[in-house]
C-alpha cells in the first residue's frame, strides 16, 4: 500500500471468562478509497453478532 492509510479507527475487546477468549472489534471504523473517506462502522454498541454467539446481555 505504500505507506499511504487505508483505514482509521477504534477497536475495543472483551474478554469470556468462561471461554478464556479474548474478542476483539471495531468500535469505530473508517476506510479511504481514493483518498475520499468511508465511513464503514460508527455505532460504539457490542455487534450483535457477538452479543449473539458469546450470550452477552445489553
Amino acid at each position: 500500500m505504500n505507506g499511504e492509510v487505508v483505514g482509521d479507527g477504534r477497536m475495543d475487546f472483551l474478554y469470556v471468562v468462561e471461554s478464556d477468549q479474548l474478542i476483539v472489534y471495531w468500535k469505530f471504523l473508517d476506510i479511504y478509497i481514493d483518498e475520499a473517506m468511508v465511513i464503514a462502522k460508527s455505532d460504539v454498541a457490542v455487534p450483535e453478532h457477538i452479543k449473539r454467539i458469546y450470550r452477552l446481555g445489553g
